[in-house]
């Protein structure tokens, strides 16, 4: 019996061992069984941009010159009115650098029948705030308001831009104001190294001149009143009305309102500034400033707006430094870990423009980053971008660009720029097509036509004693004081 018990034992734990086995190879399929492996999907072909149709524009010209632009919007109850005065700051007589700038704010100040606190609280009434901003080539007055509050808003602007007040009391604060706002400035390193630059630039361009505390204290309300008579003219004004208000009513309404509009006193003379040269080899200015950083910009000449291209212009700045991932942000940020992020820009005006490439680091990398710089910049002119660059630029910037016109306010000021440039409609709605179409051999040539070979203008603002012998090797170094830039 025991032997019996013995010899089933030992039969079960047999079982139990093999039972395992038994069970994977039931559950394993064999390999002529086996699924054959999917292919890899395909990859999906990119979709088309989004379409962008830029509103239909109606445009009138009044008698006395002046030019009306609509664009009807009807998806919000909003209207934006928007009014380019060609009267910049490229205007401002020699010594009185400020004059556009001080005009503005007297227009402000109330008219000949409404004081400045009754002229800003009927505008406040409308639910609008004015934006004043004055430029090289021209000073822009915009308000956006509901589409009920149309005929106030435009009324108001119509009366400050005809019959301004202009009072002495309110030129000295005024003068105060922008005095206050220039000490101000100056402790600001981001502003002085763009103003420094600027002003190298330029030179002795109009495009150049710096607002100066000694030029707002030469500025007298004679100087006001004849840089408002010389330059305020209905057929140097542009109106552009974007939004839910039928083109009728506008027109109707800017014949009652601008149609009175005559020129007083006579033509100003504009100051001719000649041709911006820019130096074959680099020139180095410094900005003695304490500071921890050192603030770093570099810039050249460029042709105009009318003259440039803009979509390929663009891409070369996304490419350079207008992206994330572009080249200088790449080079210093990522690569050498010498800043927090290195960008570029192009500002183009009517006559001219300029390029400048930007970032700021320890004052102790001062040199390294430089050189960074300076091998990116002239990197891209010796190494034109590559397709998968191309490509990512065009897919951005034509992405991208619809977002530039969501607002009513960006639609009407880029119209402004159109008309104050003379440049056509196309210049938007065929921005997308054109860019699509830009090659490396584009971007190559416009490198050497904007990115100098060794030449331009290098800015450091820092502490003296920190960077300037790590500024060895660029060539003479300028430095200009602080203060100067406001003097």
């Amino acid at each position: 019996m025991r032997s019996f018990f013995r010899s089933s034992l030992i039969l079960g734990l047999c079982c139990l061992t093999l039972l395992p086995t038994a069970c994977v190879s039931q559950r394993l399929p064999r390999q002529e069984d086996s699924p054959k492996p999917r292919p890899l999907p395909t990859r999906t072909p990119e979709p088309a941009p989004r379409p962008f149709t830029l509103p239909a524009s109606t445009q009138q010209l009044l008698p006395n010159g002046m030019r009306i632009t609509h664009l009807l919007r009807r998806h919000v109850p909003l209207v934006t009115i928007h009014v380019v005065v060609e009267a910049g700051s490229l205007l401002d007589e020699p010594g009185l650098t400020g004059q556009a700038l001080l005009t503005a704010e007297m227009l402000q100040r109330g008219t000949e029948s409404k004081s400045a606190a009754t002229f800003t609280r009927l505008l406040d009434a409308t639910g609008g705030k004015l934006r004043v901003k004055v430029e090289p080539d021209a000073t822009m007055f915009t308000v956006t308001v509901p589409q009920a509050q149309v005929t106030v808003a435009t009324q108001l602007l119509a009366e400050m831009l005809q019959r301004p007040l202009l009072s002495p009391a309110d030129l000295v604060d005024a003068c105060e104001d922008q005095k206050n706002h220039l000490r101000a400035m100056l402790d600001d390193p981001d502003w002085v190294a763009d103003e420094a630059l600027r002003v190298a630039v330029f030179g002795g361009h109009p495009y150049g001149r710096a607002l100066s505390l000694r030029a707002i204290d030469a500025t007298m309300r004679r100087d006001i009143r004849r840089f408002y008579q010389s330059w305020y003219r209905p057929n140097r004004t542009h109106l552009v009305v974007v939004g839910n208000v039928p083109a009728n009513e506008i027109f109707r309404q800017t014949r009652v309102l601008f149609g009175t509009w005559r020129v007083r006193g006579a033509n100003g003379q504009k100051q001719m500034g000649g041709v911006v040269k820019m130096p074959k080899n680099l020139r180095l200015w410094l900005v003695d400033m304490p500071l921890e950083q050192a603030y770093l910009r570099w810039g050249t000449g460029t042709p105009s707006r009318r003259q440039s291209y803009a979509p390929g212009v663009d891409a070369l700045n996304f490419i350079l430094g207008g992206d994330f991932t572009s080249r200088l942000n790449q080079k210093i940020r990522d690569d050498a870990g010498l800043a927090y992020g290195a960008y570029s820009q192009i500002d183009l005006f009517r006559d001219f423009g300029y390029f400048s490439a930007r970032t700021n680091t320890r004052a102790e990398t001062t040199r390294r980053t430089l050189d960074l710089l300076l091998s990116v910049v002239r990197g891209l002119r010796r190494s034109p971008p590559g397709y998968a660059e191309v490509v990512t630029a065009q897919r951005y910037l034509s992405g991208a660009y619809p977002l530039r016109f969501e607002t009513n306010l960006a639609l009407a000021e880029e119209v402004g720029v159109l008309r104050l440039n003379q440049l056509s409609e196309d210049s938007i709605a065929g921005y997308r097509a054109r860019v699509r179409r830009v090659t490396s051999d584009d971007l190559g040539k416009l490198a050497k036509l904007y990115l100098p070979n060794g030449g331009g203008h290098l800015v450091v603002v820092g502490d003296k004693r920190r960077v300037f012998r790590q500024l060895a090797g660029f060539g003479a170094i300028t430095v200009i004081p602080r203060a100067s830039l406001i003097r």
